[in-house]
């Protein structure tokens, strides 16, 4: 297992990288995390650079991670150049839910830590001899608990309209900008967010609800890809 992996884009990403002797992996398509190479590499502490990057795709980018490094436990340092991204990231689920006590960033602050990216590397590499190595158990532990979209795939399989509506309010406190990602039928993360809601508010409306739309936007989410 390595030590480090920098995922990240430009001249920064590139040089923290070169310092450190760390591999550095670009985000697939620029927004959607690990690109394929990350499945074959295995490290103790995950550094993401994300100079100008939402708070959406930083939250997309962290969960990526955590699932694709390789299995092991690991830290986790957040660079953001962006003060209201890191101030939504600290207040923000890790699992992409909104209003969500108890599993925020700042919640999670044993292993990860949001950075401005202009702090001194000493800083940095301090801020992970602080953390601890997040144990893969405990992180699928949480994202299972986590999981909606299983349920909301479950209603629709069925045909049911009452689960539909039930599930309305906890449809609407998820930040699907930072849970979808680029899929080769729906596009990029925001246009699958976007044709998700679409499809979702169109069942607001009564029947006839496009089942079997709902079945294909959902289905790639609840596997996970």
């Amino acid at each position: 297992m390595s030590e480090g992996v920098v995922l990240g884009t430009g001249f920064l990403a590139c040089a923290l990288g070169q310092l450190l002797g760390w591999p550095v992996l670009e985000p697939e398509n620029d927004d959607t995390g690990w690109g394929p190479a990350s499945d074959s590499v295995r490290a103790q502490r995950i550094m993401i650079v994300g100079s100008n990057a939402s708070a959406s795709q930083l939250i997309r980018w962290h969960a990526d991670a955590r699932r694709r490094s390789g299995g092991g436990a690991a830290s986790c340092v957040v660079l953001t150049g962006s003060e209201y991204a890191r101030d939504e990231l600290l207040r923000r689920d890790v699992f992409g839910r909104l209003d969500v006590s108890g599993e925020t960033f700042r919640d999670w602050c044993r292993y990860v830590a949001v950075m401005p990216y202009e702090d001194p590397l000493t800083a940095v590499l301090g801020a992970f001899a602080g953390l601890q190595p997040c144990p893969v158990a405990t992180w699928n532990r949480h994202e299972r608990e986590a999981a909606f979209t299983p349920q909301l795939l479950a209603a629709v399989m069925e045909h049911d309209t009452i689960s539909i509506d039930l599930l309305a309010p906890a449809f609407a406190a998820h930040d699907w900008d930072s849970i979808c990602f680029r899929h080769p039928r729906f596009g990029g993360p925001h246009e699958y967010a976007n044709r998700l809601r679409s499809w979702f508010a169109s069942t607001r409306h009564g029947p006839p609800i496009a089942w079997d739309v709902g079945e294909s936007l959902l289905a790639p989410l609840a596997r996970g890809r």
